[in-house]
């Protein structure tokens, strides 16, 4: 039976260790995808995993030292039907531990963000970004902004490894009583092949919207001339 110890007491030891690492530790892998052939598949990456928070309000929290550990793991959508009763109450803090692929390093990567209220993002405890006003004493104050995934610069400099914290508030939403998600998405890409995509995609919807407002202005002018000058047959 001595031996039996002797021998579990290490391994136990050693799963104990790698299950609190990957509870606490846990990092986002960014690795951009190449190019797509789609032109509707925007070339990005999605950052919807390992996200954790904490309700509630503190700029401490922005720092890339600050211990997390004790948070818990939410998705940022903030979907209305799945948040347990007390979750999110107008405000509160998401953190993500970020693992940069080298070649990624020192360059000009492209932010972009969705959301239904208003953020502060902060990278490395520096504020980078700000989408909208957010104001603790005096919800009516909140500014709801959404961004619509607008490609934003962003570096991730000197280290693979960052921290990404997002200060999000939503009051309106919790006040009304909103439904669906309430919350935000990010994706990260690379910057100019991002700003291609946008300008692209906005020119084709622009000449589609272009071609049916002329396409409907001249029907309409055309019925207009008919009904003034041929009463014959008005109708």
């Amino acid at each position: 039976m001595k031996y039996v110890r002797l021998i579990l007491f290490p391994v136990l030891l050693i799963l104990f260790a790698h299950t609190s690492f990957a509870q606490t530790d846990s990092a986002f892998k960014v690795k951009l995808p190449l190019d797509t052939q789609k032109y509707r598949e925007r070339p990005a990456q999605d950052i919807d995993r390992y996200w954790k928070y904490h309700k509630g309000d503190d700029l401490k929290w922005a720092a890339a030292a600050f211990d997390d550990s004790k948070w818990e793991y939410l998705d940022t959508r903030l979907r209305v039907k799945e948040l347990k009763p007390g979750v999110f109450e107008g405000i509160g803090w998401f953190r993500i531990r970020l693992s940069v692929d080298t070649p990624l390093l020192n360059q000009t990567l492209a932010f972009m963000m969705n959301q239904d209220g208003a953020s502060e993002v902060y990278l490395d405890g520096k504020l980078i970004h700000s989408f909208g006003k957010t104001d603790t004493k005096d919800a009516a104050k909140e500014e709801r902004s959404n961004p619509l995934f607008i490609p934003y610069e962003i570096r991730f400099e000197d280290s693979l490894k960052h921290v990404l914290a997002i200060r999000y508030s939503n009051h309106d939403a919790v006040i009304n009583k909103e439904s669906g998600t309430i919350g935000f998405s990010l994706k990260l890409g690379h910057f100019h092949k991002n700003i291609t995509w946008h300008y692209v995609n906005s020119t084709i919807t622009t000449i589609i919207f272009i071609f049916y407002f002329t396409f409907f202005l001249a029907l309409g002018f055309l019925h207009l001339t008919l009904f003034l000058y041929y009463k014959a047959n008005r109708s």
